[in-house]
């Protein structure tokens, strides 16, 4: 299998569990999607029309992204303390054999743009791709 059709494999699997420890980061992850989306369109509009009202928009929706970003980071290292999430190394060398592995370590292989997936620690429930 390919990288390329692995990874959209994986990103299929993402989902959400029903476990309570994990509500929060559930909902910091659709309010950051939602935001980013949003970036996204008003920047189309702006290199359509570089209207300062779009502008002022754009910047109160950046900046409301990154502090939904950086609370998101910070709920995923308190998680991640707390023993609720998993991580696991998918092996490309190893036709994507499958590493549980520390958090400490699969930040350190995605320095080098290793396939990485987050899990729930209760149900076993693939919340990311972190590649």
């Amino acid at each position: 299998m390919e990288t390329d059709e692995y990874i959209n494999y994986l990103k299929k699997l993402n989902g959400e569990c029903e476990c309570k420890d994990l509500s929060s980061l559930f909902f910091l992850n659709k309010k950051r999607k939602t935001l980013k989306n949003e970036c996204k369109y008003l920047i189309d509009e702006l290199n359509e029309d570089l209207n300062s009202e779009i502008k002022k928009i754009y910047d109160e929706v950046a900046s409301s992204l990154m502090k939904y970003k950086n609370l998101y980071y910070a709920e995923l290292d308190q998680l991640t303390k707390e023993n609720k999430l998993k991580f696991y190394y998918h092996s490309e060398r190893e036709n994507y054999k499958k590493y549980s592995i520390s958090s400490k370590e699969a930040r350190e292989l995605l320095k080098y743009k290793e396939i990485i997936t987050s899990h729930c620690s209760n149900c076993e429930q693939q919340i990311s791709l972190l590649n």
